[in-house]
């Protein structure tokens, strides 16, 4: 458990540094934030409401910014560790980012 937690804070670490310097990119987090705190207080009395918003309005964004703003070849430029790189756009399927 030890070793998941220190490779999680890495991952962590990494995927902050070279992912999220672009401003639109963390608009983009802070609106899929602050929507998954509606949903949040939303899911006891709608949770119906909560699930489009958590769904449509967080992931979507978070999404967006992931994969329009973020640099396409900055792992090869900057070479984290091979075990906490992203997988490349040109290795999955069409190009979509797999990973949040």
């Amino acid at each position: 458990m030890k070793n998941f937690l220190a490779a999680l804070k890495t991952q962590r670490w990494d995927d902050h540094r070279y992912y999220h310097h672009s401003r639109i990119n963390q608009t983009l987090h802070l609106v899929s934030a602050l929507s998954f705190l509606t949903a949040y207080v939303l899911i006891f009395t709608d949770p119906a409401a909560a699930a489009l918003i958590g769904w449509l309005a967080a992931m979507v964004s978070r999404q967006i910014g992931h994969f329009f703003f973020e640099p396409k070849d900055y792992d090869e430029v900057n070479r984290p560790p091979t075990s906490t790189r992203k997988p490349s756009r040109s290795a999955t399927t069409g190009g979509a980012k797999s990973c949040c």
